[in-house]
């Protein structure tokens, strides 16, 4: 897998992130497009209780955060169709809590700059993602899913027996699946099955590792952006300028311009 990048604002906030080599992963509730992750299975049919019972202990064992469906008391429900309805409600509620954090697989799409970057006045952190054999099963075993996004004109449809069929599948559906309105930013996903979102995240834990940071194409000197470079010195981290390339709707790094360019 290549690098993977995101692009944020620099603030202080983020300037300790890279100090700490940690990550932010939000909640799909706090996601900026509240029709992202907005697919749920819908309730079709009804399912008999012993395969109700079965599927949702599948469920459990793919992803921690519904393994408490498994303690409901089944003998509460006065029909198999009201207990499937109530499950299914408490199933696609704990949706909005699971983490989901969001890269880029660019750091020049000007685009992407003007949403995330503070007006190209941000930062763009290129992280190098081990893919050995040795981090992907740590990675889920710890829960955690690297999935590229899908972009569609319609959203898929999901039926509550197809969820449970195949609970992984269908959750990688839900959670990276976005409108084709969103494919410039080519997006790829981390996705955590086993922990709720809103919390920092080791990179260390996940097999990232920070390698450079990009400043935008606006930035100017300050006293926090000196904080970020001595930050990055001390991590050993690389730090590269973005500057536009002349009479171009492009981005390039400061050593990719040629001598005798007449600048970005």
């Amino acid at each position: 897998m290549g690098p993977l990048f995101k692009i944020k604002p620099i603030i202080q906030q983020n300037i300790d992130s890279i100090k700490n080599d940690e990550i932010w992963l939000p909640k799909v509730l706090t996601l900026n497009d509240p029709y992202d992750c907005a697919i749920k299975p819908y309730l079709r049919e009804d399912l008999e209780k012993g395969d109700l019972m079965d599927s949702l202990e599948e469920l459990g064992l793919v992803s921690q955060l519904f393994g408490h469906v498994n303690s409901i008391k089944y003998d509460d429900f006065e029909s198999v169709a009201v207990m499937n309805f109530d499950i299914h409600e408490a199933v696609c509620e704990q949706f909005k809590n699971i983490g989901v954090c969001s890269f880029l697989q660019s750091p020049f799409n000007i685009v992407t700059w003007s949403h995330y970057g503070d007006q190209h006045k941000g930062m763009c952190l290129e992280f190098e993602v081990d893919d050995s054999i040795e981090a992907c099963m740590q990675r889920a075993f710890t829960g955690y899913r690297i999935c590229p996004v899908s972009y569609n004109n319609l959203m898929p449809e999901l039926t509550w027996s197809e969820f449970l069929k195949a609970p992984e599948l269908a959750l990688a559906l839900c959670l990276a699946t976005k409108y084709k309105d969103w494919a410039y930013e080519d997006e790829v996903r981390l996705i955590c099955y086993e922990e709720e979102g809103d919390r920092a995240v080791n990179l260390a834990e996940i097999g990232f590792s920070l390698r450079k940071v990009y400043l935008g194409s606006c930035v100017e000197e300050s006293e926090t952006v000196k904080e970020l470079r001595e930050v990055c010195d001390n991590k050993g981290v690389e730090v590269a300028y973005l500057r536009r390339k002349s009479q171009s709707y492009a981005l390039c790094s400061e050593a990719d311009i040629p001598v005798d360019s007449s600048g970005c």
